[in-house]
């Protein structure tokens, strides 16, 4: 069902507003469908590392940073006024 190659990376430079963040994403599962990618979301407690590129053959990776201003919850601890901003 999936193409016999190793992983596509896409690496994505978001600069959008949430509204528009989850409209793309909306857009990308349309496209890519079962070959997107969708790891576990890691945390500060909990590293979830990538399966082997073998076992990624035929997905579709994004890669993108995450946007302190617009990615917490209003009920999250480390929210963002709680965390250095970054660079961009």
């Amino acid at each position: 069902e999936f193409p016999h190659s190793y992983p596509i990376i896409l690496s994505l430079e978001n600069h959008c507003s949430l509204p528009y963040q989850r409209s793309l994403a909306r857009h990308l599962k349309q496209t890519f469908g079962r070959m997107l990618f969708r790891a576990k979301r890691s945390t500060a407690k909990e590293i979830y590392p990538l399966p082997s590129p073998e076992r990624l053959i035929g997905r579709v990776i994004l890669k993108a940073k995450q946007r302190l201003d617009v990615c917490c919850d209003e009920n999250d601890e480390n929210d963002a006024e709680n965390r250095p901003m970054q660079k961009q």
